[in-house]
């Protein structure tokens, strides 16, 4: 299975964020490119392969994005592409309630079997798309943190940030929310994200 390749586009990014990006490259995974382009510069993150018996990390991000299915990558796949120094074998979804049907029907093209129908999922808040790869899928209208916060599915979904990796258009949450979504289960893991995400937002900003 070959790499994944994703570019963003960062206006007047700053010395922080340069070394958010540079940190990657000395830790190996991902590997990073910049390329200064007029006022813009240009990362290449390399996404860590993860080997699966039938199906690559394109094939995947191809499926999420030509379902028609309002859906944000969040977790960990999310900052890689992103360009930062994690890595992760899962794939971490959002999806609009509404839209669950088109999703799966995407996901049959690659033989990837949801574990509950629509209507349990509905109910229960979340199922899992499974056949060698295991995509981790939430259905439901808005999560809280710990302390409270609120995020709802519609308003990310405004907010949303577009990456492109390896031609393909996939939307992830902006790096506010992002964050709040880091912060639902609070792991210790995810405190690392938080604090590279909080420094990735002051390199953007």
């Amino acid at each position: 299975m070959g790499s994944l390749t994703a570019t963003c586009f960062y206006a007047s990014p700053s010395k922080e964020r340069r070394r958010v990006l540079e940190s990657a490259t000395s830790r190996g995974t991902p590997r990073l490119e910049c390329l200064k382009t007029g006022h813009h510069t240009r990362e290449r993150a390399t996404m860590a392969e993860v080997k699966g018996p039938e199906h690559d990390d394109e094939d995947i991000l191809r499926a999420i994005a030509t379902s028609g299915a309002r859906v944000l990558l969040i977790g960990r796949r999310a900052l890689i592409l992103l360009g930062l120094p994690v890595q992760t074998n899962d794939y971490d979804l959002w999806i609009h309630i509404d839209d669950i049907d088109k999703l799966n029907a995407a996901f049959a093209l690659l033989d990837q079997i949801p574990n509950k129908t629509p209507e349990m999922a509905r109910q229960t808040g979340r199922y899992v798309l499974e056949n060698g790869e295991r995509i981790d899928v939430l259905v439901a209208r808005s999560a809280s943190t710990k302390d409270g916060i609120r995020l709802d599915f519609d308003s990310a979904w405004q907010r949303r940030q577009v990456v492109e990796a390896a031609g393909i258009a996939v939307a992830l949450p902006s790096i506010a929310d992002l964050i709040t979504t880091k912060k639902w289960s609070a792991r210790a893991k995810d405190i690392g994200d938080i604090q590279l995400l909080e420094t990735l937002r002051r390199g953007v900003d």
